[in-house]
């Protein structure tokens, strides 16, 4: 009877240890995994720059791994600067935009705890601007209005006076001036 006491006994308490096993496992496990991502995770810093050497503030930068799905985005600050902390070892794909500039990308392999310190200078952007011209019928449009211009061929330019260029002065200053000998 002892012995059947003893056993149920027993059978409990390794019944307790598993399942106690089992519930801390999972948190050790997990606690195991953020310790490690955390202590070896990296900082990413750097400045934006224009082509002149120039910082530029309130530039977007992202920093982006599509495979896990991590993505931060920060603004430069005043002096061009930007800081990611805690990002964890990983290859990433750094973008860059500002207005005024074109966009920039970077490729980015985070490895060790060491900070990483970049410098990115953008090229200069064109600027788009698109303009509608709309007119409700052909009737509004410039050249069906007949004394909007006046078309001009050999006839007229025949028809203008033939004059040497220095010639025109001596005219003005006589009809200014009818006493004046030019």
């Amino acid at each position: 009877m002892i012995h059947k006491s003893f056993t149920k006994v027993a059978i409990r308490a390794a019944l307790l240890l598993t399942v106690a096993a089992a519930s801390v496992a999972p948190s050790a496990a997990q606690e195991l995994a953020v310790g490690q991502s955390l202590g070896s995770a990296g900082t990413v810093t750097g400045t934006v720059t224009d082509p002149n050497g120039a910082v530029v503030p309130n530039a977007s930068v992202t920093i982006a791994n599509p495979v896990t799905g991590f993505t931060r985005t920060a603004n430069t600050d005043a002096d061009g600067a930007f800081r990611f902390d805690n990002v964890p070892p990983n290859n990433y794909k750094l973008s860059i935009t500002a207005t005024g500039f074109s966009a920039a990308q970077q490729d980015l392999d985070v490895r060790t705890s060491v900070p990483i310190t970049l410098k990115i200078p953008l090229a200069v952007g064109g600027t788009s601007e698109s303009v509608t011209v709309t007119a409700t019928s052909a009737a509004d449009v410039i050249e069906n209005v007949p004394t909007a211009h006046t078309d001009v061929g050999q006839v007229e330019l025949a028809q203008l006076p033939q004059r040497s260029p220095g010639s025109g002065l001596s005219d003005v200053i006589t009809q200014a001036a009818p006493g004046v000998v030019a």
